[in-house]
């Protein structure tokens, strides 16, 4: 699977090699760590966090198949930042985490989408790293939620754009949650502002304001369960600090707010099942477009059904919905044979999965 994650260090004594070393790190372990929340609920990371650091990250590289640096630079001679693209091995990460006995039901919290714009001052810094939506995902992990990453699956072109605008479209963010397949949208605005510089002990203050505002909308039919919002200050003579903590103390208060209405109304409006979108390629009539709703029921595994979503002549749509994931799915459906033709994984996502109908 591929992830981008950003991560920064602080360049101590102007030892810039070190601080770069030091956030390549942070940023290849932050990738890991994002797939694996997609496996284990952060509560469970929580409790076992000694034996995920003993097997797991005692040796993380072991879990990147190759990485790219895709943006760095430092940041007002304070910290270094870097932007790097992994490629991770979910499946090896996948085993060991079974063999060391804590991966959990996967079903048990709902799937958050997360779409975070962030109006920012116009410094290097905040153009370089996207501090509010990693703090933000970060906060709701620590709440018991996965977060569905847009890297896990293909065509997020949408939501890139999106999030580097100042401006949401709320139609765009539900399309993107729906395509992605999560059960709950959490989309806002955080607004950093940069202060007047005060004096401290420690000489010039950066004092930065935060301002953060989320709702959280139930995917399958628009209906706002949480709205919340709150702000922060936080002073500190490195302005990447002074703003990475501004964001903690908001986001800490405002994903409570959120915590507590979504985990009140999940049982109740949303766990009723999970939606998982299936995409079949090379589907060129509409007669294998009917009947592969019923050779899906035979292939996939307890109470399942699936609806009809679309065909344009190439492609077929499917909802599924059942107690299932993209990856439960993909390895069901791997080497079965539809209308004759072999099924081929090509991108499967805890909500969707892409296949394709071949010869051999």
């Amino acid at each position: 699977m591929s992830v981008t994650r950003s991560a920064n260090a602080d360049i101590f004594d102007g030892n810039i090699a070190s601080a770069r070393k030091k956030s390549l790190q942070s940023a290849l372990r932050g990738a890991i760590e994002n797939i694996m929340g997609s496996m284990v609920g952060s509560k469970y990371q929580e409790k076992h966090a000694r034996l995920i650091e003993r097997y797991i990250f005692s040796n993380s590289l072991k879990y990147i198949l190759r990485y790219e640096v895709i943006e760095e630079s430092t940041i007002h001679d304070q910290s270094y930042a870097v932007r790097v693209k992994a490629v991770v091995d979910y499946n090896k990460l996948e085993q060991d985490l079974d063999r060391i006995g804590i991966l959990q039901n996967r079903l048990s919290s709902p799937d958050i989408v997360l779409i975070i714009i962030e109006r920012l001052p116009d410094t290097k810094l905040m153009n370089r790293v996207r501090l509010s939506e990693n703090v933000i995902r970060m906060e709701l992990k620590k709440s018991g939620f996965f977060i569905v990453d847009s890297d896990m699956r293909l065509g997020n072109a949408l939501r890139n754009e999106i999030r580097d605008t100042y401006a949401i479209n709320i139609r765009e963010a539900i399309a993107i949650g729906n395509e992605l397949g999560g059960d709950i949208l959490v989309y806002g605005i955080s607004e950093v502002t940069l202060k007047e510089e005060t004096d401290g002990k420690k000489g010039k203050m950066n004092n930065i304001e935060v301002s953060i505002d989320l709702k959280a909308v139930k995917l399958d039919n628009g209906i706002v369960l949480s709205e919340s919002s709150a702000l922060a200050v936080y002073p500190h003579s490195n302005l990447l600090t002074a703003t990475e903590r501004a964001i903690g103390k908001a986001s800490a208060r405002v994903v409570k707010m959120l915590e507590d209405d979504i985990v009140s109304r999940w049982k109740t409006e949303v766990n009723a099942g999970r939606q998982v979108i299936l995409s079949i390629s090379n589907v060129t009539n509409i007669s294998q477009f009917h009947t592969g709703k019923n050779l899906l029921k035979n292939y996939l595994t307890g109470p399942v059904e699936v609806e009809s979503r679309s065909f344009n002549g190439i492609m077929a749509e499917y909802n599924v919905v059942a107690s299932t994931t993209g990856y439960k799915m993909a390895s069901e459906l791997e080497g079965k044979k539809f209308n004759g033709l072999n099924i081929k994984i090509l991108h499967s996502s805890l909500h969707a999965l892409s296949v394709a109908l071949v010869s051999q």
